[in-house]
Parts: structure tokens; sequence; C-alpha cells
């Protein structure tokens, strides 16, 4: 964890690690951001927490806030932004900050609906494809017999899978957050397992998904899509199918894919897409505190 937000720091104008303890406890701790008079958590990621200690008890979670809030205030900061992760990654410790914030006055800035899907209902591909809409079954045997191949590819190689979410974001007129040479940084970091995978066309790449492990229950779809000029093919079917495979394979019991709004304005054809997938729908919420 460390490692990750030493490499961090760099995107914001200071990173503080705060650690909230008594005189025989420590309490937790957690990492903020600066830009101007704000203070994020996160400040260059998804989401972030509060990380009490172990065994952590309610009235811990409330007094590392009160913390935080001193902090804030003496650094003179004019807001916190708390975003929080979707409650599959650790359920009762994010449902308890959602209500300790708010309880500390904390205002729901934004909801973002955030989509995953339980590999827990993955068993075979054959019985996933029967269990999904028609136009799904429809569009993975369109790319079986366009001859598609569900690849995955080193880490070494990353810059292929790239490449496809780098014209998928272009023609799709959507920013790419993470440049590649950050990427390139971020998946050599010690701690961190990257994935890579491709759906090619003969020896090209058509469609392609970046995934992180986030925790050993959960990993997380950075990027994934497909080069539109190839759709007709419909590569993304045969993507998201073999990656449910895949990371059930590995044990996983989600396969985060990540957000259908921004800053709480939905995409509904994103959305939707992924509904047809049967990816279920969680929330991720933005807390805001005026100090």
């Amino acid at each position: 964890m460390f490692e990750f937000h030493e490499y961090h720091e760099r995107f914001s104008e200071a990173v503080y690690h705060l650690i909230f303890e008594t005189d025989k406890d420590i309490l937790g701790h957690c990492y903020i951001g600066k830009k101007g008079k704000i203070a994020s958590l996160p400040y260059s990621a998804p989401f972030s927490l509060l990380y009490p200690r172990k065994k952590w008890k309610l009235e811990d979670i409330i007094q590392c806030l009160e913390g935080l809030i001193l902090f804030c205030k003496y650094l003179e900061f004019s807001k916190i932004y708390i975003t929080l992760p979707p409650d599959i990654y650790y359920p009762s410790l994010v449902n308890t900050l959602s209500s300790c914030l708010f309880s500390k006055c904390f205002k729901v800035f934004s909801v973002d609906l955030n989509q995953y899907y339980s590999l827990e209902n993955f068993d075979t591909v054959e019985l996933y494809l029967s269990s999904v809409e028609r136009m799904v079954r429809r569009n993975y045997n369109k790319a079986i017999k366009n001859d598609l191949k569900f690849v995955k590819i080193d880490k070494n190689r990353f810059e292929e899978a790239y490449n496809v979410i780098q014209i998928n974001r272009e023609e799709m007129g959507y920013p790419l957050k993470i440049p590649k040479n950050q990427m390139k940084n971020i998946i050599n970091l010690e701690h961190l397992k990257s994935s890579f995978f491709l759906v090619k066309k003969k020896d090209t790449a058509i469609a392609s998904a970046i995934v992180f492990d986030v925790t050993n229950e959960v990993s997380q779809v950075i990027y994934w899509g497909d080069n539109p000029s190839y759709r007709v093919l419909r590569p993304m079917a045969l993507l998201s199918t073999h990656l449910f495979d895949y990371f059930k394979n590995q044990g996983k019991k989600y396969l985060d894919i990540g957000p259908s709004s921004d800053k709480g304005i939905i995409s509904p054809g994103l959305f939707e897409f992924k509904e047809s997938l049967n990816c279920k729908s969680t929330i991720k919420l933005t807390f805001e505190f005026t100090l």
C-alpha cells in the first residue's frame, strides 16, 4: 500500500499519511491528498478508505474521523472529499464508514452506480451463455464464427492492450485518465498484480482489458473496450465472457466492472450493456465536509 501512495504523491500538491492513536492504541490511518484548499481521499484512484485497526470498533472510526477533521482545520483546508469503494470490497467497513461520515455531518456529494459480476454465479461458459440475454449469446456466437480468439498476454506486452483502449477512447470521445507511461509505472509496482487480455482477429488485437487484483476476493477492470472499426465482429461478447471464466478459475468472488456514471450522471447505454452481461449494481458514495 505504501509503495502505491509513494508513487502517486507526484499527482498531488502534497500527500499526508495520518495515523490516529490514543495513549494506548493505534486506531487507524489514512492517506489524504492536497489540491489547493481541498483535502481528498482518494487523490489519484477511483476510491479510498480510512483504514482502522484489525479488530476495529465503531468508536475507533468516529475518533479517526474527528482526528481527520481536526487535522484539516489545522492546515486550513476548506473542504474534505471522501469517495468510498463499492461495498463488494469491505462490506462491513464501507457501510459503517458511510454511516459514521453522515453522523459527523459529512454530506453526500454524489452517488455513482457501480457494476460488478458475481463470479459465484459462473459455472461454465455454456451455462453462463444460457443465462444471459439472447443478444449476448448471438454476439458471442458471431465472435466465434468470425474466428476471434481470447488471449492473455504478459505484462511486458501491456502496450498491445493499452493501444486498443486508446483507440476506443479516442473514437468514442472519452478521456483516457491514465497515460501510457503512468500505466507502465503502476503495473511495475512490486505489490500490484495486473493482468492483460486481448481479443484477436488473426494477428490484429481488436478488443482488450486491463485488470488489477485489488483484494483476495475482488479484481477490478481498469479499462476494457474494442476498436470500433471491428465492432461488427462482436469482440466484447467474447472478451467479457472469457474474463468471467478466467477470474472464476482464479478463485475470485467478484469482478468489479466499474462505474456507469460520472459524478452522479448516469450513462444509460453503458449501464444497460453491463446489465445485459448479468452484472449487478451497487453504489459508490462521495462525501463532502465543509470546514
